[in-house]
């Protein structure tokens, strides 16, 4: 925990210093659902499995941190990937997803 409140005040302070050209912050809408029916959903309608899971920070549009856990799912046959928060009222949103995914 003390790793990540370093990260992001890092992350903060670069953000501060950098231009606003050079400054990108997107809105996105989220789709979420009970943690329980996305892991399902995610393991029946593309084959994925849980590859790791970790803490999460997002940035709301106000500025506010929501705190959770996150879970990165992939079909290692298909590259298809996903990344799930988890919050504490047990809701999970797709944070993101995609294609291609190959191990670094």
């Amino acid at each position: 925990m003390k790793y990540l409140t370093i990260a992001i005040a890092l992350i903060c302070v670069a953000a501060s210093t950098a231009s606003a050209q050079d400054r990108r912050l997107f809105y996105t809408r989220q789709e979420c659902a009970p943690v329980a029916q996305m892991v399902r959903e995610t393991a029946t309608q593309y084959g994925e499995t849980a590859l790791f899971t970790g803490e999460n920070t997002t940035l709301g549009p106000n500025g506010e941190l929501f705190r959770g856990g996150a879970m990165f799912f992939v079909n290692q046959e298909t590259g298809t990937w996903t990344l799930l928060t988890l919050y504490q009222d047990g809701v999970a949103c797709v944070s993101a997803a995609g294609l291609d995914f190959e191990p670094y």
